[in-house]
């Protein structure tokens, strides 16, 4: 199966350069920037966060009739 995927490596925020002008400040996990002074601040600070995804290069997960996987006991 062939399928689109997104990851951190692919992405590097590239369509997220233009951020919308607001005089609010930008908030990003308790620390505030200023969208005007600050942009790339902010994109280095979200590219150093951690991106973590739940599973990369395995067969996808076909329907499996097992009900003793503690979900539906």
């Amino acid at each position: 199966m062939d399928a689109a995927t997104l990851t951190y490596d692919t992405l590097r925020f590239a369509e997220f350069e233009d951020f919308p002008e607001t005089s609010e400040p930008v908030w990003i996990l308790g620390r505030k920037y200023s969208i005007f002074t600050e942009k790339d601040e902010i994109l280095s600070d979200v590219a150093s966060r951690l991106w973590f995804t739940y599973r990369k290069n395995f067969p996808a997960i076909i329907p499996h009739r097992c009900i003793r996987w503690g979900w539906s006991e």
